[in-house]
């Protein structure tokens, strides 16, 4: 068997439609350099899985194609790739090797927003930015976890035609309960400006009740609200049980009014999380606020100085956005999150509260790898692919993030592959995976490798794969659905999600991911 593969990086009126973009980094590196760096255009998926995507938040007009969950906007022919290259020049290439940078790790506040303005709104999609590597990290996909202390690696391959295969390679942390988690010394940083008032502040205390609900004796908890001033409700109480009794009241207790001033309360939440400091415990700060804060450069900066004072071990700052997703708009909190080395959150309903603090508590909060990096090494005669970076829609440049990956969680990286040397592929040639990352516990260096032969991929179930297809497929059609493309172009984005959703339902009719998508697609038909 000898199969071409194929890297394909065509954009969709300047729209990255890829599931992971491996996008080598600019420089002088040749396309078959070992060393040539990659963005890793992503982040985690949800709960027991995720992945990630490198996706322009703006749609675009060409007509997309089948994307085979990879982004290609070529139809399939059957054909194989013209490759060109002559069989001598192919001999004396070495393997090629992409270092991969996950862009965002944590982030999943588009796809509720999407959900939430297509279902709950006015099916407009005109104030949501759809990154789609989000709506892989918002749900979920199936792989095994590794034992206590390791990450372990996974993979899947689909021949899309002739001359391309598309590739999943999943990154996997270990899986805790909650009962096995490590203390807790928690902030909980509230904006009460005016603006929070009505459903906002209802969804706000709900989210607040949620994590109530999740302490228990051995945590210690802070509460500081802010408007124009901050105020610290409760410094470092001791919880007794879940629901404790004393935070329970000052949840109940808070209020709406006045301006906002981010940067006091970040000073004030740091401020106590230091102070509560564990050592052998997780010293995190959780924002909650509609977003309607500018983030200004003292912020970045503020935010910058905390999370860095601590270094990889300190404290993480997550952020819970709240509010209208038809009006709401996130650049504060994923700026403040990526920052702060935390998850970027939108809730819209008190469902979406179980299932992203609630069910997935100790995903928002603990941290099973620190500094994830991951290498890839594919046959000789991979190509150098241009890709552009997903635009991050007005927010600012806050620097390369720091990536971490919580338990009970997969990293994803889909895409498809092309070669320019395609005799040099059979049965027996090889895709390798290497991830490093940093232990949270001994700060030691740790890395783990799994190879296997494109046979050994071949046989695999797929099921991850297609689901995973279905995703982006997904994600892309509601960039059109946003955009000013052309409206045959949305309906064949529409289209072509439905048939990789069909696909992925096939292998498992009743996944509650997979029904949300149907919904949405639908609502958004013709």
């Amino acid at each position: 068997m000898r199969q071409a593969l194929e890297v394909r990086g065509r954009l969709l009126g300047g729209a990255l439609l890829t599931l992971i973009a491996f996008a080598v980094a600019c420089g002088t590196a040749g396309p078959n350099s070992p060393d040539a760096d990659a963005d890793w255009h992503g982040s985690t998926g949800g709960g027991d899985g995720g992945s990630q995507d490198g996706g322009s938040a703006d749609g675009g007009t060409e007509a997309p194609g089948d994307t085979g969950a990879d982004g290609d906007t070529g139809a399939d022919t059957g054909q194989p790739a013209d490759t060109g290259a002559p069989d001598d020049a192919c001999e004396s290439l070495p393997p090629v090797t992409w270092t991969l940078v996950p862009q965002d790790t944590n982030g999943m506040a588009t796809p509720v927003q999407a959900r939430a303005s297509v279902l709950e709104g006015w099916r407009v999609l005109d104030h949501v930015s759809i990154r789609a590597y989000e709506f892989l990290n918002y749900y979920h996909f199936d792989h095994p976890h590794p034992e206590a202390g390791q990450l372990g690696l996974a993979a899947q391959l689909r021949q899309v035609d002739a001359g391309r295969m598309s590739l999943h390679l999943a990154v996997t942390s270990p899986l805790v309960d909650d009962d096995a988690r490590p203390p807790l010394n928690l902030v909980l940083s509230v904006d009460t400006s005016g603006s929070m008032s009505g459903q906002d502040f209802d969804l706000a205390r709900a989210v607040l009740m949620g994590v109530a609900g999740r302490l228990d004796r051995g945590d210690t908890v802070s509460v500081v609200s802010w408007n124009q001033d901050q105020h610290v409700l409760l410094d470092r109480h001791p919880i007794t049980m879940p629901y404790d009794l004393a935070l329970v009241q000052v949840i109940a207790g808070l209020d709406t009014g006045g301006a906002t001033n981010l940067s006091s309360g970040l000073v004030e939440s740091y401020r106590l999380a230091e102070a509560g400091w564990l050592d052998r415990g997780l010293n995190r700060v959780l924002i909650v606020t509609d977003g309607g804060a500018n983030l200004g450069q003292t912020d970045v900066d503020l935010v910058r100085s905390m999370t860095g004072e601590r270094g990889a071990h300190g404290i993480h700052l997550a952020a819970v956005g709240v509010g209208d997703p038809l009006a709401y708009h996130d650049g504060m909190v994923d700026s403040i999150s990526q920052l702060g080395q935390g998850p970027g959150l939108f809730v819209a309903t008190s469902e979406d509260v179980r299932e992203l603090i609630s069910d997935r508590f100790v995903e928002l909060f603990d941290v099973a790898a620190l500094d994830l990096a991951l290498e890839l090494t594919l046959p000789p005669g991979f190509e150098r692919v241009d890709m552009e970076p997903d635009p991050r829609q007005g927010i600012p440049e806050i620097g390369p993030p720091v990536q971490h990956l919580a338990p009970n969680r997969s990293l994803v990286l889909q895409q498809v592959l092309q070669t320019r040397c395609p005799e040099l592929l059979d049965a027996t040639a090889t895709v390798t995976g290497r991830v490093t990352w940093v232990d949270p516990t001994t700060a030691e260096p740790r890395s783990a490798e799994q190879t296997w032969t494109l046979d050994e991929l071949l046989a695999t179930d797929g099921v991850a794969l297609r689901k995973a297809e279905a995703v982006v497929a997904y994600a892309e059609a509601l960039k059109l659905s946003k955009s000013a493309a052309a409206p045959q172009d949305t309906a064949t984005a529409l289209s072509l999600a439905g048939e990789k959703l069909a696909l992925a339902l096939a292998d498992r009719p009743d996944d509650p991911d997979l029904a949300e998508i149907q919904a949405v697609l639908a609502a958004l038909a013709p």
